[in-house]
Order: C-alpha cells, then sequence, then structure tokens
C-alpha cells in the first residue's frame, strides 16, 4: 500500500466514561425525530452539486475516491478513475464522518515523490458521494452499559446506540412501508454478546454515529454473519454445468502414464496442484500441474458470477468455531471435473521443465494444456516422512522415477537448488515460519509456477498490460537506514536480517566478540541440542533463522516487519509501483495462478494463460484493464476478511489461567504507565502490563543512563514452617541461556555448511556457561520480622514468567497477564488488581433507586453494590498479607471451582498481629507451593455491608429513609421545648442567627428527619451546633420531668445483662475534618455540655502506638492529619490517657512496655477505659464509620443523630450510625452543590455509589441563604452558576490586594500558565495513580503567595494554595519549604470544604499544547475527562473558589479550560472584569 510508519502499540481500548455515553446518547435523541430512518447522506459543508464541481473543474486537487478504512482516524483512498494510486488520509479531522467503502470527494492536500514509487499522496475527506446501504451494518460488541458499541472490526468508529434500558437491548427492526425503524423486543445483556448494528445517521457535530441493533449473535455465529454483511454470501455455489462439450477443441499433452502425485492436507476438499516426474535420459522432466478451471466455467456464466462476487473460498480459522467452508465452486464441480483426486483424468495447464541431471540446471520451460492421471494423494506428514527417512537434508537423492516415493525425493531436492538460486543461500519463508520440508517444498514449487505465469504473460504483448501482479516493496530507503542504525549492533547475530539489510555478519566485531552475547529461551536452546543430536537440520535451521523467538532479536524481528510495506495486488502497466516485483519473495514478477479452484484472481491469470496458450477468440476469455484493475481492488478486500477472521479468532480464543510463558520486555519508557510484553512462542498480540496492577510501593524509578525500570514491592509475609520467616526454596529453573556471539556466529556457519560436529561442539561450550535466572531474582526479600521487600530491575528484551489469562475489554475476552514472577518466592497477581469485582464478588447488580418496594429490594440492591466497593477497595488499599508454606486440604475439587480449608493457630494468629477475620477476607491462592495471598479488606467497605445487612433491625424511622417514605409517614410531634432564643445568645458564646438559619433549626427541632442544604459561607456549622444544643436542652428537660423513668437499656440477645445506656446526641460527619470543624465550635459550650471526640482506631494507632500497631496502618491514613491540639481535652483517646482515668496507668504501662503487651488484654483495659469516660458526656462526634464502635453500642442511647457534610458521604455510608443506634429525630446537613461522596470504583460509581443520601432527598432540603464569608465579586460567580442567584452576601467591604488588568485592586484575578504536566504511574502515599505535577504552574503560585506575604503583610497562615491533586500538593510544599515559607497552607480541594482563609490560590494542574487543542473536534466529557480530570467536576469549582475571604487567584491553561463550559463561563465572567491575564504579570498592591 505504501508507507507504514504506525508506531507499534498495545491499548487496553479507549474506555469511553459513562457520563460521556450519557451526554453522546441524550443529544443524539435531542437531535433525532421520533421515528429513526436510514440516511444515505447526511449534512455536510458541500452539496452533491459542489462536490461534482469540485471534481469537474478541479480534477488534479479533487478526487472521486473509494475509501478503504486501516483504523476509525486512517484510511486510504483508491480514485475511482486510477485505482492504482493511492490517497493516505489520516487523523479524524481529515477523515470526518467516513465509512468504510464510502464514495467520498478527497482533496489532494500534499504530493511527494520518491524514488523508484512515483508519487505519495496526503489528503482529506471534503464529501461523501455514496454510501452503500451495506457499508452501514456492523458487527459490535456492548461497551458495558453506556449505550456505546465498539466494531469488533477496528477500522470502525464507537457507535452510539438507540437504547432506553440500560440492562437491556433494545432490537429494532424496519417497517418495510414507512423504512422507520421501531422497537421489536428487549434482550437481557449478557457477557461476550455480539451485535448487528445498522449505523443510521451520523449527525455534524456528534462524535459518534447514531444506530440501532438489529439482532444478537453469538461468537459462533459471527463467521457467518461476517460473511453475509462483508461478501454477501447467503448459501452454496450454483449448480455445476461444464462450459465445454465433448468434441473439445484444443489438444492437450497427456500425462496420464507419467508418476503424478499431489501433496495436500489430509483434509483438503480442493486439490488443485499435481507433480509429475519422468526420466529423460540425460534429464528429467518435472511438470507442475494446475487444474484447468478456466476450461470448464465461462466467463459470465452462472458459476463466474458467483465466483465473481464471492472471490474465493472462506476457511473458517483454526480453532475458530463451528461454522463450515464457504467454498467458490460447487462440490460438484470439485469432485467430478476440478479436483486432482487419484484415478481421475483431469484437465490441467501444466509448466513442463526438462531438468539437467547433472548440474540441476532449467534447460527448457514452457506452458501447456494436458491431460493427468494422479497416482497417489499424499498428505504433508506423509510426504515429511518420505523426505525425512531419506535424510535429504544432508544428502542429494538419487535420480530414480520408478515410484512415488522417488519422485517426492528427486522434487524436494530440485525445490532446494531453486530456493537456494532464488534467496542466494537465504532462507525461504516457510523455513522462518517453522513450516514442514514437504510445506517448504510446495511452496517453493508454487512460487516458481507464480513467477513463471508472470514472466509469461508480461511477454505477451496481449496480455502485458493485464496481468493482475502481487507487489511487495522495499522499505522506504530513509526508514530502512534509520532501522539498521538503531540496531547496528543486533543486526549481525541474526542471519536473516544481516543479509537482508547488507551488513557484515556476527564475527564483523572482533573486539565485541567477547563482551557480548545472544540470549537464547531455555527451551529453545534444549531443542536446538536434541535436533543437533538427532542432525535434523529442518527445524534446527527455523530455530537459528527464527529472530522473533530469540529475547535479544525479538524487537528488532517485529519492528521489521513493522517497516514493512504491505503487498498489493497490481496490474501490470498500470503504474510504476507494479513493475517493483516481490520484495519479500525476491522475485522480479509474482502472481497468483496456482489456486483457481480457491480463489478467482487466479481463475482470471488461467484465462489469460489460455488467451495465450489457445488464441483468446476461441474461449471468450478477454479482459479490459478495468476489469483487471477491479479485481484487483477486490482481492485487498478479500484478504482484509481473512486478517479480521484471525484478530478475532486470537482474540476470543480461550486461554487457560495457569498457563504459564516465557515474555519478553518489548517495550520501556520513561513517563509512562506501563510496559509491554511479547510471548516469542505465541501468536498472542503484545501485552500491557500496568504499573498500578502490579502494586508497587513507590514510583517506577526509571535509569535513563541504562534504560532501565526499577519496581519496588513491600508485603507483610510469614511462613507456616519457620517462624516469622519465609521458607528457603530452590531458585527458579533459568529460562534464558547467554550465547557469546563468537560461538553464535560459529553456530550459524556451521549450520550453514551442516557441519554437525562443530555444532555440537558449540552447544557443548556453551552448556558449561550458568544459565541466567529471572530478572534480577538474585534481589529477595530482605530481613525484616514482618515485611518483605522485593525489587526488579526491568530491562529491554528481558524475559519474565508470566501465566496468561483473559481479560474482558469492551466486551471482548483478550490476552491478558494475570501473573508475574518476580522471584522463587515472589509472584504479583494482576488479575484480581485488575478487576477485583469479577474476581471477589462475584455480583451481577442493579443501579439505585430514588423510591423502593421494601426494606428487601432496597437490601438486595445495595446489599451487592457494597460487595463489589469492598472488592474493589480492599485489592486497591494494597494491605495485602503473604501466607507461605500454607497446607490447604481442598474438599471439592470440579472444572470451575476449588473449596478447602486450612488451619491457623492463635498463637500464629497474635505472633503475626493477624487481628482480622480471615473469614471475611478475600484469598489469592497461588498452587506453586500451596502458597496463599491474602488480600485484606479496609474496615470502611465491610461496615457499609454491616450497615446494610442490619437494616432489619433498625428502627421505623431509619427503614422509611431507606425504602423512600419517610415524607409519606406520620409521626407524633415532639414535646415542645420552652422558649430559649431570647436569653441564648447573650448567655452562649453563639453568633446569633439569621432568618434562614432560625427557619432550619426550628424545623429540625420539630420534624424526626430534616435536611439543611447551606451553601459557602451560610453557616451550615453554627446552625449544627444550635440544634445540637437545643437538642441537650431537649434532653435535660424529658429527663428531669422522667427522673423515675429507667434509661433505654441494650437489648442485643447475645448478652446475658442489659446495661443501662446514657442518654447523648451524636453528630457525624464522613472525614475527620468535618467533624474537627463542628468539635472546635462545640468547644464554646463546654460549659454548659459537654462534647467528646472519639478518632477511629488508625488515627489513635498513630498518636498512641502500641507493639505491631504499624501493621495494621494503611495507606489512606498516612495521609489524614493528625488531631488538632485544640481538641486534645475532648479528645476520648487523649482522655483515657490522662491521670483522671482510673485505667490509665494501665494503658500506659501496655504502650510503653513496662506491662508484657498482651493484644487482648489491651483492648479489654481500653475499653473499660473508654466507657467510663463516655458516661460523662452529652455530645459525641465521630466520623460515620466510627459511630459502629461496640463501645459506643454498648454505653450510649442516641435519640438525635446529625450527619455534617452528609452530601460527602456515600448513602452506605451515612446509614452506619442511623442503622447502629435507635435515633427519634435525624438531621441531615450538607450542600450536593459542593464536594460529592469519593468512589473510586467506576462501575459501582455508575451504578449509584456517588449519589449520596443528602442527594437523594434534596428535594425536601431547607437551603441557608446568606453567606458571611466571601467578598461580594468571589461570591457572585458561583451564585449565579450553583445556586440561581439566591445567595446573599452580607460582608463588610474590604481593601482588596490582588491588582487586575489595570493595575485596580480587585477581589478575583486568572492568571494563564502553559506548563508541562507529568502524572504518576502508581498510587503511593505521595498520590494516587495519575495525580499530576505541574511545575511551572506551582512555581508561580509560590511566587504569588510569597508576594502577598512579602508586599502586602498578609499573614502566613491566612494564605492557602489549593490544588486537585496530591502529587501538585507535595510539590508545593517541597517549594515552599525552599522558600521557608512553611505556615502558608497548602491542601487538596476536596481536603478544604469547611475552611476559609483570607487569601486563596488555585492550582488547576492541568496541560495540553495549543495544537492537540486546536486538532480535537470534539471536546465531549470523555476527552475533557482525561485532559482535565477532577478540574471538570463542577463540584470541586464550586469548593475551590468559595474557600476566599478577600481574593481568589486561579492559575491554569485558559486554552484547555475553555474547552469546558463551566470554566468557559468563568472565564467570560473574569474576562469581563479585566481580570484574565498571564501569571507571570500577576501584582499585590503593597501594604
Amino acid at each position: 500500500m505504501g508507507k507504514n510508519k504506525r508506531k507499534s502499540h498495545v491499548s487496553a481500548g479507549a474506555r469511553t466514561t459513562p457520563e460521556e455515553a450519557s451526554e453522546i446518547h441524550e443529544a443524539l435523541f435531542k437531535h433525532s425525530s421520533r421515528d429513526f430512518k436510514w440516511e444515505s447522506l447526511f449534512d455536510q459543508e458541500h452539496s452533491q452539486e459542489e462536490l461534482q464541481d469540485m471534481l469537474t473543474t478541479k480534477p488534479h486537487e479533487f478526487k472521486h475516491c473509494k475509501l478503504k478504512m486501516e483504523r476509525h482516524d486512517l484510511a486510504y483512498a483508491k480514485p475511482l478513475n486510477d485505482p492504482t494510486s493511492f490517497i493516505h488520509i489520516s487523523g479524524t479531522d481529515h477523515v470526518g464522518r467516513s465509512f468504510p467503502g464510502d464514495e467520498v470527494c478527497v482533496q489532494i492536500l500534499s504530493r511527494e515523490l520518491q524514488p523508484n514509487r512515483g508519487e505519495w499522496l496526503k489528503g482529506k475527506v471534503v464529501g461523501l458521494m455514496h454510501r452503500p446501504e451495506e457499508c452501514c451494518t456492523v458487527i459490535c460488541r456492548m461497551e458495558g452499559r453506556k449505550r456505546l458499541v465498539t466494531p469488533v472490526k477496528n477500522n470502525m468508529t464507537t457507535i452510539c446506540i438507540l437504547q432506553k434500558d440500560l440492562d437491556k437491548i433494545e432490537i429494532r427492526k424496519r417497517n418495510p412501508q414507512s423504512e422507520y425503524w421501531f422497537t421489536e423486543k428487549f434482550i437481557e445483556i449478557e457477557e461476550d454478546q455480539l451485535l448487528v448494528v445498522k449505523v443510521l445517521k451520523w449527525e455534524k457535530n456528534r462524535r459518534y454515529p447514531l444506530g440501532v441493533v438489529t439482532n444478537v449473535i453469538s461468537h459462533k455465529e459471527y463467521y457467518n454473519t461476517l460473511l453475509e454483511l462483508e461478501c454477501g454470501i447467503k448459501g452454496p455455489p450454483p449448480a455445476f454445468h461444464p462450459g465445454c462439450d465433448q468434441k473439445e477443441y484444443e489438444k492437450r499433452q497427456d500425462f496420464r502414464n507419467d508418476r503424478t502425485f499431489t501433496i495436500d492436507s489430509s483434509k483438503a476438499e480442493d486439490l488443485d496442484d499435481a507433480f509429475s516426474l519422468t526420466d529423460k535420459g540425460e534429464q528429467y522432466m518435472l511438470a507442475i500441474h494446475i487444474t484447468d478451471v478456466a476450461s470448464y466455467i465461462r466467463k459470465g456464466s452462472e458459476q463466474d458470477t458467483f465466483a465473481k462476487k464471492q472471490g474465493r473460498t472462506f476457511y473458517p480459522a483454526a480453532d475458530g468455531n463451528e461454522a463450515e467452508i464457504a467454498f467458490m465452486l460447487s462440490r460438484e464441480a470439485s469432485s467430478k471435473y476440478l479436483s486432482l483426486l487419484p484415478g481421475e483424468d483431469r484437465k490441467v495447464i501444466s509448466l513442463v521443465l526438462l531438468i539437467n541431471k547433472a548440474t540441476s540446471m532449467i534447460e527448457s520451460s514452457s506452458f501447456t494444456l494436458s491431460l493427468i492421471k494422479s497416482d497417489e494423494r499424499l498428505s504433508y506428514e506423509e510426504a515429511d516422512r518420505i523426505i525425512e527417512e531419506r535424510r535429504l537434508d544432508d544428502n542429494e537423492a538419487p535420480l530414480n522415477f520408478s515410484s512415488v516415493e522417488d519422485c517426492v525425493a528427486v522434487a524436494y531436492c530440485f525445490a532446494k537448488v531453486l530456493r537456494k538460486f532464488r534467496l542466494e543461500g537465504s532462507w525461504s519463508v516457510g523455513q522462518r515460519k517453522g513450516n514442514s520440508r514437504a510445506h517448504c517444498m510446495v511452496e517453493e514449487l508454487m512460487n516458481f509456477y507464480n513467477n513463471a505465469v508472470a514472466e509469461e504473460l508480461l511477454s505477451n504483448d496481449l496480455t502485458r498490460d493485464l496481468t493482475p501482479l502481487r507487489c511487495h516493496f522495499k522499505p522506504d530507503p530513509e526508514v530502512l537506514e534509520l532501522f539498521k542504525r538503531k540496531y547496528s549492533e543486533q543486526l549481525p547475530l541474526s542471519p536473516y536480517l544481516s543479509q537482508i539489510c547488507e551488513v557484515a555478519g556476527a564475527g564483523f566485531k572482533e573486539t565485541r566478540a567477547t563482551e557480548s552475547s545472544i540470549c537464547v529461551l531455555e527451551p529453545v536452546f534444549e531443542q536446538m541440542e536434541f535436533l543437533t543430536k538427532n542432525r535434523d537440520y529442518h527445524k534446527l535451521v527455523h530455530l537459528i533463522i527464527s529472530d522473533e523467538i530469540h529475547p535479544t532479536l525479538h524487537r528488532m524481528a517485529k519492528e521489521f516487519i513493522e517497516i514493512q510495506n504491505k503487498s498489493l495486488i497490481l496490474r501490470s502497466g498500470s503504474n510504476l509501483s507494479s513493475r517493483l516485483g516481490h520484495y519479500d519473495l525476491q522475485l522480479n514478477a509474482y502472481t497468483w495462478a496456482s489456486s483457481p479452484m480457491r480463489r478467482y484472481l487466479d481463475l482470471i491469470l488461467q484465462r489469460l494463460l489460455h488467451s495465450i496458450i489457445s488464441g483468446k477468440h476461441q474461449l471468450d476469455m478477454e479482459y479490459t484493464k478495468a476489469e483487471i484493475d477491479q479485481f484487483c481492488t477486490d482481492c485487498d478486500s478479500s484478504e482484509d476478511f481473512d486478517l479480521e477472521l484471525l484478530r478475532f479468532i486470537n482474540a476470543t480464543k480461550p486461554s487457560s489461567t495457569d498457563v504459564t510463558k516465557l515474555a519478553v520486555v518489548a517495550q520501556l519508557a520513561p513517563k509512562e504507565h506501563e510496559f509491554i510484553v511479547s510471548i516469542p512462542l505465541e501468536s498472542v498480540p503484545r501485552l500491557m502490563i500496568k504499573y498500578r496492577n502490579l502494586n508497587v510501593v513507590e514510583q517506577p524509578m526509571y535509569n535513563h543512563q541504562d534504560e532501565s525500570c526499577t519496581l519496588k514491592w513491600k508485603r507483610r509475609a510469614y511462613s507456616f514452617i519457620e517462624e516469622g520467616k519465609i521458607h528457603p526454596q530452590s531458585e527458579i529453573k533459568g529460562n534464558v541461556i547467554p550465547i557469546s556471539v563468537q560461538i553464535w556466529t560459529k553456530i550459524q556457519s556451521a549450520v550453514k555448511v551442516k557441519d554437525w560436529d562443530t555444532i555440537s561442539e558449540c552447544l557443548q561450550n556453551v552448556s558449561k556457561y550458568d544459565p541466567k535466572s529471572l530478572v534480577n531474582s538474585n534481589a529477595g526479600p530482605t530481613d525484616d520480622k514482618d515485611f518483605k521487600v522485593w525489587k526488579m530491575e526491568l530491562k529491554l528484551d528481558d524475559v519474565l514468567q508470566v501465566q496468561l489469562g483473559t481479560e474482558v475489554i469492551n466486551g471482548a475476552r483478550m490476552p491478558a497477564v494475570n501473573l508475574l514472577t518476580v522471584n522463587a518466592s515472589f509472584e504479583v497477581c494482576l488479575e484480581h488488581a485488575r478487576n477485583p469485582i469479577n474476581c471477589f464478588s462475584h455480583t451481577e447488580c442493579r443501579a439505585s433507586k430514588t423510591e423502593y418496594l421494601n426494606l428487601k429490594e432496597y437490601r438486595e440492591i445495595w446489599g451487592n453494590l457494597c460487595k463489589m466497593d469492598t472488592a474493589y477497595n480492599a485489592v486497591e488499599e494494597n494491605n495485602s498479607v503473604i501466607l507461605e508454606d500454607v497446607r490447604i486440604k481442598w474438599t471439592e475439587l470440579t472444572d470451575t471451582s476449588l473449596k478447602g480449608f486450612f488451619k491457623m493457630t492463635q498463637t500464629q494468629k497474635e505472633d503475626w498481629s493477624l487481628e482480622f477475620d480471615l473469614t471475611n477476607c478475600f484469598l489469592c491462592i497461588r498452587l506453586r507451593d500451596e502458597c496463599a495471598e491474602k488480600e485484606e479488606e479496609t474496615d470502611a467497605t465491610q461496615q457499609y455491608e454491616q450497615a446494610i445487612a442490619n437494616l432489619e433491625k433498625a428502627n421505623v424511622l431509619v427503614k422509611s429513609i431507606a425504602t423512600g417514605s419517610v415524607f409519606n409517614k406520620l409521626y407524633g410531634e415532639p414535646a415542645e421545648l420552652p422558649s430559649v432564643y431570647d436569653c441564648m445568645y447573650d448567655k452562649l458564646d453563639l453568633q446569633p442567627l439569621n432568618e434562614s438559619q432560625e427557619r432550619a433549626v426550628q424545623e429540625a427541632l420539630k420534624n424526626p428527619f430534616t435536611l439543611i442544604q447551606g451553601p459557602p459561607g451560610t453557616g451550615k456549622t453554627v446552625v449544627g451546633v444550635h440544634i445540637t444544643h437545643h437538642f441537650y436542652m431537649k434532653n435535660k428537660a424529658l429527663e428531669e420531668e422522667c427522673l423515675n423513668q429507667p434509661p433505654r437499656q441494650d437489648q442485643d440477645a447475645s448478652r446475658n445483662e442489659q446495661i443501662p445506656r446514657k442518654r447523648g446526641i451524636l453528630y457525624c460527619g464522613p472525614s475527620n475534618k468535618s467533624v474537627d470543624i463542628v468539635a472546635e465550635q462545640l468547644l464554646k459550650l463546654r460549659g454548659v455540655l459537654k462534647p467528646l471526640r472519639i478518632y477511629c482506631d488508625q488515627m489513635e494507632m498513630r498518636s498512641y502506638p502500641y507493639p505491631s500497631s504499624d501493621l495494621k496502618l494503611c495507606r489512606r491514613s498516612l495521609r489524614d492529619e493528625k488531631p488538632k491540639d485544640v481538641l486534645r481535652d475532648i479528645s476520648l483517646m487523649d482522655l483515657v490517657r490522662r491521670p483522671e482515668n482510673p485505667y490509665s496507668d494501665k494503658i500506659k504501662g501496655f504502650e510503653n512496655g513496662t506491662v508484657e503487651f498482651d493484644a487482648k488484654s489491651y483492648r479489654k483495659v481500653l475499653k473499660e477505659a473508654q466507657k467510663h469516660e463516655l458516661q460523662k458526656h452529652d455530645v459525641i462526634l465521630c466520623t460515620c464509620s466510627t459511630a459502629l464502635k461496640p463501645v459506643l453500642m454498648e454505653t450510649m442511647d442516641f435519640r438525635q443523630i446529625i450527619i455534617d457534610e452528609c452530601a460527602m458521604a456515600t448513602e452506605p455510608e451515612a446509614f452506619i450510625p442511623l442503622v447502629s443506634h435507635k435515633p427519634e429525630q435525624i438531621v441531615l446537613l450538607g450542600d450536593h452543590k459542593q464536594i460529592r461522596p469519593i468512589v473510586t470504583c467506576a462501575r459501582v460509581k455508575e451504578l449509584g455509589m456517588e449519589k449520596s443520601l443528602f442527594e437523594r432527598y434534596m428535594a425536601n432540603a431547607l437551603m441557608l441563604d446568606t453567606q458571611h464569608r466571601m467578598h461580594q465579586s468571589i461570591c457572585e460567580f458561583p451564585s449565579k452558576e450553583f445556586y440561581e442567584g439566591k445567595l446573599i452576601t452580607e460582608t463588610k467591604p474590604k481593601t482588596c490586594l490582588l491588582l487586575n488588568k489595570n493595575n485596580i485592586p480587585t477581589a478575583i484575578i486568572f492568571g494563564h500558565v502553559e506548563g508541562e504536566e507529568t502524572s504518576l504511574a502508581v498510587s503511593t502515599a505521595v498520590g494516587n495513580e495519575y495525580s499530576v505535577v505541574n511545575e511551572l504552574e506551582a512555581e508561580q503560585a509560590v511566587r504569588i503567595a510569597n508576594l502577598l506575604i512579602s508586599e502586602s503583610r498578609v499573614k502566613p497562615e491566612d494564605v492557602v494554595i489549593l490544588t486537585p491533586y496530591n502529587a501538585q500538593m507535595s510539590k508545593i510544599k517541597e517549594m515552599l519549604a525552599e522558600k521557608k515559607n512553611q505556615d502558608v497552607s497548602v491542601c487538596t480541594i476536596m481536603k478544604s470544604q469547611g475552611s476559609e482563609w483570607r487569601y486563596v490560590i488555585i492550582s488547576t494542574v492541568r496541560s495540553c499544547t495549543l495544537s492537540e487543542i486546536e486538532n480535537e473536534p470534539y471536546t465531549c466529557k470523555g476527552w475533557l475527562g482525561k485532559k482535565l480530570g477532577f478540574v471538570t467536576d463542577p463540584n470541586q469549582v464550586n469548593v475551590a473558589i468559595t474557600r476566599a475571604q478577600d481574593g481568589l487567584c486561579i492559575l491554569g491553561n485558559r486554552h484547555l479550560l475553555k474547552c469546558s463550559k463551566l470554566w468557559n463561563r468563568l472565564l467570560s465572567h473574569y474576562q469581563e472584569k479585566n481580570c484574565v491575564l498571564d501569571s507571570e504579570d500577576i501584582r499585590v498592591r503593597r501594604a
């Protein structure tokens, strides 16, 4: 086809987000009619008349072409009036809304003259001329539940389908009268479904076309459906009627008495070719016979018309499915007239060769029409046995012709002569592929026949310009030169490529010979030894010359394939390219003429050959140039079908998950999030291994000097054999053998001359070397009681031991690496890291709802959602423990499951500090040595499941909230409280309430369930404190009224005694920060009520560690800030350790080591100390998750529960405190317009986990409308954008310190920065995977902070720098430390909610070049998500821009941000105020 410069890469598929899919789907419905009709053409810039005018008036610039797509964004066009030329089209802008097979108007953009190749044309599609309706039906896979489908063929774009129900496929059918598509039925979505999709339209400015599903098929039906769609094949060939009579005019040479045989597959039904050998004295005759289809199938006949349309016989790929062969000719024609079966007279076209016996030179050759009768049908295996038994690799065959076996031997030896002459001593394609000897012999004779046909036709005036030629061009000289430079050291080691690329052999640099080596896979080396011992030259040659199976040469071999040009079929004389011959076969002319029963093109060649041999007028075999050009084009499409079918079969081929393979590192680069491996001995594509799925503990360290990457793992690991230590095991067997260049050179030379003694000696010398073991196998675990550390250094061409399996990508099962062996004692499971939900939950889940039929439905939906979330988070947290040498007793073994158990003693659990419940853990068991690696769940997600499961025990109020019926129920009015408003503000240190706040407090006091929305700065926390005080006063009054009434008691039947519990108020929040903010406010009421702040166990272990407590710390908790000192006086973990607590001495004794530590005793005394403190307090403050602590449930009776920042909590998280206790009144405070729940699992988020309980009931919320935080200018945009302009500002005007474009003081400013972003490859304490750093933007943020401090005299603690990314936060902190400005706060936007500062600087981080933005025609949510990430989240934007009191400075790339509609509105607002300028121009007002 031309140049092929595409870089080889691997992709997991660019996954479309649910938001993007929904946006596309809604837009298409909005802009489409109620009924849907197919449109052959669409609205485009130019009308059909204008396009036709361009073609007519500017034929040199515009061409009417047929389009061939390679990818949705890569195509080439063939002009209809010159199908031998190609116009290359690249990029979505240039390809436009094109489909494969479209007739389009193409504008030529550039012409480049290339040596020996003519013009290289580049162009773009400017308009659609014609789109056949059959081109619009494609086979697709469902992309999750996103209303998007991905075509199985990778040359089509993603399609948006009409689908109302996300859980069902909508099958539509066309009404023949109206031609509209109506819904026929719905089908449940299942894994591995294939959909037949009809594309209806593709509207302008829409990313994807719109289609309907017309059918659902299985993988087994794929082959036949594809045949029908691509080739129009619906039935068998028509019945056969011979095209010639018994008085046939031609005179045929009779070979029926000559020894004749066929060699083909034992399963073959169409035997096209046969061979005859006869002794002719000093010569012998070898005739190559091809069945004469042209003498039976007349041009234009019914059989010819069918064969022409089908083009060839289609064979289902091996291991593909149960589909039948789609034959080009009828079975009657094959068996009775055409197939060269033994004992049957057959007409053939023969190439007759007379060969000199002494020299093996061909003395004459000629084509003739003839008759044969085959003596014997040999399979390839039978022919191989003849060749092997006679040891014809080492010996020449005697020139005997008395038997078929003798003739096979002679033919094989002659084929060797032909190959040596053709390739000048090099090796054939068949040898390089590892084909058998018989295959290689037949291949060589067929190559000779096809070359002879091409030469014969080119030499005749009648056919000189009519011959279809198979052309393969030499790689582009510049590309080839770059390739030779890149692999200058490896090329001499390749016997094949060193000859092709014309470089010196392996021994050309003697100085390198003793220093360099080539690595050979150990199984390959062992096979080489075996073949040498048995003197099997043919197979040994394959192992020597197959570069792709040798790790050192693997990448070079693959890249050489990539730089090759694609073979094309061109009409002779059509252009310069048709004269260049076949580069790979090293022939000056080559065609296809040897399979006329299987390929229609071969039948055409046979007719052309007839026209020379018999005269063209007698058999009506004349063709025009236009006909031949069309046949050449059709043949290209036929080849595409083969490639597509093979790709599909390889992709969907089932793969066992316990197949261990050796893989070669094929691609490794800095700043990448993955590396690529190839499997040398397997026909699978390159496989991607993402660093994040390896669960390493540090960012991969890339060493530019030696181009290597270091990976590091840290795990808790224990052995059942020797306490606390990994049991020593034998090293894994080495997987590669290094062979020195000198020895490798000798082996190559010896193989060429078949010097078996030298080959054997060389291999024995190699065996003396120690085999190279696995990569970095000496980097074993460090000596540590609990933690082991492993390291691996990756380099290109290194060999890894992997276990292959499959993963589902866009509905298709694709090969994947499931397990990576690091060394003898450590493997990494990628499968459960890649897809923990499928591995550990096995749950199919429905999406959440607003209302539920009953509690059972609620628990079913949310229970499954929580299981999925638990599995995902357990693996994501990366807190696994390795248990080695576990002896597992299996109780059930089936094909699909294993069941068993292992025993662990209590001593082991205590010694290893395994304080979790093993029955609630996920196990990843490796049967290498019955070693089990356990993934430990995170506490929070287990609690979610527990909360949903315990809903049955909740009170009526909580159950009605769950089902959505809470506002439909009538609850008794709470007792009226004495009014305290009049004297409250004077007695307490509390802010007075405004009108909306007072209304909210009153509603909360009188209703059982209240929601209060608190936009930024509206005093939501103040309202919460007031409500808390009133609840306290209410409880106190009730206690005084009911002194004789006993308190509620614990009703848990598992306990033998009922414990009286203290009445109190529970104040919760989703995060420690949200609770701490309230706790600080409640400190003001300590004289009236007694608040108690309870932290989670993780926080307590960080503040008060005890032996082995560090083993229980999770990575997430290490990112949390430690408790504030101001809260220590009300902190439970501090109070239990103070002298006033009677248990404090015992607790401190355990922790400081004065008392021997016993975990059980320590927990018991700690619990008693906590109970002692709880009895003394009225208001308990903790996170939602901590509300589940058993000590709280046993000690406290919470009549009122307040959840602050409830919009940040997932629904199960909010239910933890509600289900754990029996509240009579519930108040939810929050703002769904600010930070939403953080849900990392995309699938769970898609099903509704991201929607909080607060957002679900938002329609019933009261909104606080007066803000006291922000300057009017700061508040103006968020009020309009997020709160419908309802926010009222009541702040005193202050002097602004930031300066706008005109040096006028302003409270808002935007600074444009075009920095370069880099992202993390894995999640660590520094930041999550893909956390981004923009160093230039960080520098500007620090500069502006310094300006405010040094020139405007703002206190450092009044300045904060906010950013969406943890990695950017770490970088800014690092820079501030260098400037000695550590007092400036830096935090993520997520953690800033609820806080405020005088001056806020926001670093948006994300950036890309202007050209990337301009080249993206569709800036949809998917693209924005990839380029802008969190920054497009309106909730985060709202939080970020509402933290500032006096001044807000935003830094970012305005070109990129403008692609977001939200940011575009914000920038327009700032632009109107003259507040957008380059960041380096930002100045401040001097104090």
